[in-house]
């Protein structure tokens, strides 16, 4: 827990992801936040949050990736096998 440091925060509940409950935005010491209403920095943490979410979501880990190239391989060795069998008949 954090003492005597006021600072300003987005508290974003339902991001809409099924990994996570929630999202925490830290506002920048230096933003300049004029002209901005509440409503609009909620918004642009739900922009970050969308973001991130359509770029890792449903990634494949390193692991599964070298799985999925190693099966591709197989499966375009297999075909070409068959065509060089088919064609030598």
């Amino acid at each position: 827990m954090t003492r005597g440091i006021n600072r300003q925060a987005i508290h974003i509940k339902d991001i809409g992801s099924p990994y996570f409950e929630e999202a925490i935005f830290i506002v920048s010491k230096n933003a300049d936040l004029s002209g901005m209403t509440s409503s609009d920095m909620a918004e642009e943490a739900r922009k970050i949050v969308n973001s991130y979410i359509k770029r890792y979501a449903g990634r494949p880990s390193t692991k599964h990736r070298w799985l999925l190239a190693i099966a591709v391989i197989l499966i375009l060795s297999a075909v070409a096998c068959f065509i060089v069998a088919t064609s030598l008949l």
